[in-house]
């Protein structure tokens, strides 16, 4: 980040940012559809620039591309930063961690409203995950191999009530 960028990132109020882009759900929203329109997106960031810094419109291209991206970046950091909190948070409370003591994220109760959004998924062992499909192919073959020698009996059934020898081949 240049000097230029670097003061321009200073300017910026965290928790108005976050104001601003709770009421703005097409930039944190995943689950709407307007989240992957690029110009709702392009928008919303631009009236967001501009309620951070008042001459944002009379700026020099490069400076709105420059505060921008500094704009968004801080956004992502915060996005970020409650998101490993939040799964730290969970660790801490996992059966077995002991105490640990987590300091209360500074921006917690501001991103509240993400918490539904970036929530955290569970995730599933791969071992055991491949043990399971492991058995489920194998009961998969058995069935095959038990249709067809459920298919093969019933064959030889027919050919022994129709007076035909079952070993014989044709």
């Amino acid at each position: 980040m240049g000097r230029f960028e670097a003061g321009m990132a200073e300017e910026i109020d965290n928790e108005f940012l976050i104001s601003l882009v709770q009421v703005r759900p097409v930039l944190c929203d995943k689950t709407l559809q307007i989240f992957k329109d690029r110009i709702a997106t392009q928008n919303a960031w631009r009236d967001i620039c501009c309620e951070l810094k008042n001459d944002f419109e009379t700026m020099e291209k490069n400076e709105k591309n420059l505060f921008g991206k500094a704009v968004m970046k801080r956004w992502v950091n915060l996005r970020n930063s409650i998101s490993r909190y939040r799964k730290k948070l969970k660790e801490c409370k996992k059966s077995g961690s002991g105490s640990v003591s987590l300091k209360k994220y500074i921006y917690n109760d501001q991103l509240h409203f993400s918490a539904h959004i970036y929530n955290l998924r569970e995730t599933d062992d791969s071992l055991e995950c491949a043990g399971n499909r492991e058995e489920v192919l194998f009961d998969n073959e058995l069935l095959q191999l038990n249709n067809v020698t459920t298919e093969e009996k019933k064959l030889r059934d027919s050919q022994t009530e129709k007076g035909e020898n079952p070993m014989k081949s044709n």
